[in-house]
């Protein structure tokens, strides 16, 4: 079984999240993340997805954004198999 943690920044993982990443892992679970900031993340995991969460204020009326996040959010989708298990943190 697979596990995808989805979160909107790094930081969010690096502190609530990354224990459990590492606990599944231990377990023999391959653990991927999601975040906007995927180059800060502080997990050894080479699968790692960006997407581009709207972070400003100004972020959230920009109709692109929302397009481009959900080719991304789609394009992670089709890698997905029924063994994944998605854990999504807001």
């Amino acid at each position: 079984m697979k596990i995808i943690f989805i979160c909107t920044k790094s930081i969010t993982f690096n502190t609530f999240l990354k224990s459990q990443a590492n606990f599944f892992s231990r377990r023999g679970l391959k653990v991927e993340v999601a975040c906007s900031d995927i180059e800060n993340l502080e997990f050894k995991n080479k699968i790692k997805h960006r997407i581009d969460f709207p972070l400003r204020v100004t972020d959230f009326f920009k109709i692109k954004k929302y397009i481009k996040i959900f080719f991304q959010i789609k394009k992670i989708k089709k890698k997905i198999v029924q063994q994944y298990f998605i854990f999504i943190h807001q």
